[in-house]
């Protein structure tokens, strides 16, 4: 939070007590290794851009306009000059820019790039400490203190995590040639991030415990695991997590099955049926409310575990949990809205320990939000069976587009598994066949189009002429007259 007690972003001007008694114009600090940061927001591959806006820049386009004024620094004197001006009193706010550096940097301060691979998750150049003495003297002085973490992967992020002087974090990736305009846009309150994590945050101590060589998924000996689907131990920041400035509120997830449905899991994960041509065998409703005076976008992510503990199931090789889908949508301030996130066969299904595509009947569990929320109130459970699954009180979802996927019949016989309306199941060689013949199709009737049209472009040349149109002389025809015209 901020010296007032309100939140740290979006940052206000005139934030400090100093800067109010004297009516200051708004004067912020940004400050760190990226606040300078130019071609190296544009990550590895890259042209040659018309405009390239650093993080400093962004912010001063918008204090400037405001009647106040920025302090730029690297941070190459391990802050003293960040830390003397805030020692004034008469500062609004500090922006820390940290992270990590791309191709676009110079050679000798490059950190990732192709053929270089990260050794630590720790930031570089002793950043830590940095962070930590420029938030310290920040907090002193009733500065509201944000950090922006500039990288294209993780970053253990654990000691500003836990600085209780560190007010708010923000990721922006490597945001490209107006980056710093997007970061101030950001920080000002101008857009509400929405962004959700895509990948797990670990800590330092997962680069020690794991050999870079190790690709193991599952855990085990010498391994916590990989990703959020089977990780044991807990990440700095976990897959899906983000915030945002509007205050939205998920319904627990109202999930139903058709009948058939484990039948039709079963026949489709023996098949080895992909996920694009799976048939639908049920949904989940998620009903959306802003409850904030800020407009956003909102992204819905969609989980399920599969019955047993945690133990059990990564006994028998099984996730912890799966990502089933997701969904985005905007939200005006106060405004409520229904997601209807469709479940397909291939979604309640994993490979076991020896690789086969299985599934488990039973009570799953089904939640929205980050990985690690599988417990508490914003959970629901459905049982994954050949009977159907129907909510008494259902809401009504959103009308379906012509782009949905096909939902399967209802009331469909539990002893067989629904028709799915993909081709899936055809082998292999009926469906090489019916490409080649498709093939052949397209080429006699380019040839026969070009001969029916092509004969007043191209005169006589190689082309026989007949009363109805022109022939190629190459057909091998051997004809004297065609419905009573003669050869040219």
């Amino acid at each position: 939070p901020a010296a007032d007690g309100g939140p740290t972003l979006p940052l206000r001007f005139g934030a400090s007590r100093a800067a109010r008694q004297v009516g200051q114009a708004p004067r912020v600090a940004v400050v760190g290794r990226n606040a300078l940061a130019s071609t190296s927001m544009q990550g590895s591959f890259f042209g040659v851009a018309p405009l390239l806006i650093s993080p400093c820049a962004g912010v001063n386009a918008t204090v400037a306009a405001a009647g106040g004024s920025v302090f730029c620094d690297d941070g190459a004197d391990g802050g003293r000059a960040v830390r003397a001006w805030i020692g004034d009193g008469l500062a609004s706010a500090v922006v820390l820019v940290a992270g990590l550096t791309s191709k676009g940097a110079p050679k000798d301060d490059q950190d990732e790039i192709e053929g270089k691979d990260r050794s630590s998750l720790l930031l570089p150049r002793g950043q830590d400490g940095y962070i930590a003495a420029v938030a310290a003297d920040a907090a002193a002085a009733g500065l509201p203190v944000a950090l922006v973490v500039m990288s294209g992967g993780p970053v253990d992020l654990s000691s500003a995590k836990a600085d209780p002087h560190v007010g708010a974090i923000l990721w922006c990736g490597y945001p490209g040639q107006a980056g710093g305009a997007a970061i101030a846009d950001a920080l000002f309150g101008v857009t509400s991030p929405s962004g959700r994590l895509t990948m797990t945050w670990h800590s330092e101590d997962f680069t020690r415990r794991v050999g870079i060589a190790d690709m193991r998924m599952r855990p085990g000996e010498g391994t916590p695991g990989r990703s959020h689907r089977f990780f044991t131990g807990v990440p700095v920041f976990h897959f899906g997590e983000g915030l945002s400035y509007a205050k939205v509120t998920a319904a627990p997830p109202v999930v139903r099955f058709e009948a058939g449905a484990l039948s039709a899991i079963r026949d489709e994960a023996a098949r080895l049926v992909t996920r694009s041509r799976s048939c639908l065998v049920g949904s989940a409703t998620v009903a959306l409310r802003n409850h904030g005076p800020t407009a956003t976008s909102h992204s819905v992510l969609l989980f399920a575990a599969p019955p047993l503990s945690v133990e059990a199931r990564l006994a028998a090789g099984a996730p912890k949990h799966l990502l089933l889908d997701f969904d985005r949508v905007r939200l005006e301030a106060g405004e409520a809205a229904q997601v209807l996130l469709p479940i397909r066969a291939h979604d309640l299904t994993f490979a076991d320990a020896g690789g086969r595509r299985v599934t488990a009947p039973g009570v799953w569990r089904f939640w929205t939000g980050a990985a690690d929320g599988g417990h508490g109130p914003g959970m629901a459970e459905a049982t994954l069976s050949n009977a159907a699954v129907v909510p008494p009180r259902m809401p009504p979802p959103r009308v379906p587009s012509p782009s949905d996927p096909p939902q399967m019949p209802r009331g469909a016989p539990p002893s067989s598994p629904p028709p799915s309306p993909h081709p899936a199941a055809l082998p292999l060689p009926v469906l090489l066949l019916v490409d080649v013949a498709a093939f052949c199709c397209l080429v006699a009737t380019l040839a026969w189009a070009r001969a029916r049209l092509g004969g007043a472009a191209a005169g006589r040349r190689g082309y026989l002429r007949a009363a109805d149109g022109w022939l190629p002389r190459h057909t091998g025809l051997r004809m004297g007259r065609l419905r009573g015209g003669r050869v040219a």
